[in-house]
């Protein structure tokens, strides 16, 4: 059976200088809970086999850290249909992924999650 995997980017800092919505970075806080979900999917044996992750740095920056810390060995496609995008757009993304991946894991946004 294929999972999906959906996944909000962690906490952001809203207090960075950053330049404009798609660059603002994770808060402290956001980089340890991105570790620990890496670590969590990787112990309970849901480790994706392929990320597809928004280009926005916090959505990139939370799947990077993930599976640098569950140590995933997968993949991560960077798209920026997942950043400002509605769930049609997130559907055909996830249509277009290879038929050899069994479980699938997208990094992007509220309220597109929603």
């Amino acid at each position: 059976m294929k999972t999906l995997l959906v996944m909000r980017h962690a906490k952001s800092d809203w207090g960075a200088a950053f330049g404009d919505d798609h660059e603002r970075p994770l808060a402290q806080r956001g980089v340890k809970a991105a570790r620990r979900m890496g670590r969590f999917l990787a112990d309970e044996g849901a480790a994706p086999q392929l990320v597809l992750s928004s280009t926005a740095v916090r959505a990139l920056t939370t799947a990077e850290l993930a599976a640098e810390a569950g140590d995933w060995g997968c993949p991560i496609i960077t798209t920026r249909d997942l950043y400002a995008s509605d769930a049609e757009s997130v559907i055909e993304r996830v249509g277009e992924t290879e038929a050899g991946v069994e479980r699938l894991l997208i990094a992007g946004h509220e309220p597109t999650w929603s």
